[in-house]
């Protein structure tokens, strides 16, 4: 005698319903698991700069056994001592010059990077770079930015603007970069040492007092300090 077997399953309509929740779900999740994989890379991209920037300027210095930037750039008979000279004919691979003398090549050039003003949701504010570009593959990318800052003076200092990767995704094109997730700036000193925003004693956002994601979002602070403040956590954004 066969026994009628019933089967249990869900509805349709109960499929459907599930699907729904899991998508509201996923569509209010997933920009936040975006936002916080962007920030994740910032901190190790930063620190890729510093560490690269500081081998370079340190080795130039060893290599011409002098205590300052300057100095060293005049042994290899670069009388205009600016930022932008330093890497063109001292840092930089493919540089135009040719003789004995002995390059860094830790960098390569590529032009195109922006310039001018940076913005935090559409107010004005943030740093500005008009120099040459450079970058380390395809990693992050650095302008200078001012060109013609020279490091004659012993503690001279002179600065550049990181473009993170995390930049490319929010269009550089259209200029809508925001400071303190897009862009920072670092500091090259006339003795080797690259400073953060927001390390150098005396400046405003000294300690990265700024800095503040109310502060930012408000247009009140433009993302300065921010800088020293991920280097301060171990490289990590926290804000």
């Amino acid at each position: 005698m066969m026994k009628n077997l019933k089967h249990k399953a869900f509805t349709l309509a109960e499929v459907l319903i599930t699907l729904g929740i899991i998508g509201v779900i996923a569509a209010l999740t997933t920009p936040a698991l975006v936002q916080n994989a962007a920030k994740a890379k910032i901190g190790p991209e930063l620190a890729k700069v510093y560490n690269t920037l500081s081998e370079a300027t340190h080795l130039f210095l060893n290599d011409n056994n002098a205590e300052y930037l300057s100095v060293a750039m005049k042994k290899n008979d670069i009388q205009n001592t600016t930022l932008n000279n330093l890497f063109v004919y001292c840092l930089t691979k493919g540089s135009s010059v040719e003789g004995n003398k002995r390059y860094i090549h830790l960098f390569d050039w590529e032009a195109g990077l922006p310039s001018g003003s940076l913005l935090w949701d559409g107010s004005e504010g943030g740093y500005h770079g008009t120099g040459e570009g450079y970058y380390f593959g395809n990693g992050p990318k650095f302008i200078i930015e001012d060109p013609d800052c020279t490091l004659s003076a012993v503690d001279s200092k002179c600065g550049i603007i990181v473009y993170t990767s995390n930049s490319r995704a929010r269009k550089i094109a259209e200029n809508r970069l925001v400071t303190g997730l897009d862009v920072f700036k670092m500091y090259i000193a006339n003795n080797g040492e690259v400073y953060l925003d927001g390390q150098v004693p005396g400046e405003i956002w000294w300690g990265s007092s700024g800095c503040t994601e109310a502060g930012m979002a408000a247009g009140t602070d433009p993302g300065k300090g921010c800088a020293g403040r991920i280097a301060a956590r171990g490289w990590r954004v926290d804000y």
